[in-house]
């Protein structure tokens, strides 16, 4: 069964993104949001944004290659989520 993300809101684009979703590095890297925002509205905000289009990813500054001029989305342990640039 084919689910089409735009048509999902708030929890079940959660669900969708961490389950369900065909993109094993865009799964594990949507749950790692919980720990990057501090409450579930930001996690489904930048939910909306990816499944309009937008694409997201995560930074590891001690393996180099630090992305400059990109909207970071937030902190991890060891590094940042940000969005890419289209």
């Amino acid at each position: 069964m084919n689910i089409d993300p735009k048509k999902l809101h708030g929890r079940d684009l959660f669900i969708y993104y961490t389950q369900d979703c065909p993109d094993e590095n865009l799964m594990s890297i949507v749950r790692m949001l919980p720990i990057a925002l501090p409450n579930d509205e930001d996690v489904f905000a930048v939910l909306e944004r990816v499944a309009n289009g937008e694409m997201i990813d995560v930074c590891y500054p001690s393996e180099g290659n630090v992305p400059t001029g990109v909207e970071k989305i937030g902190e991890i342990s060891d590094g940042f989520l940000y969005f890419t640039k289209n």
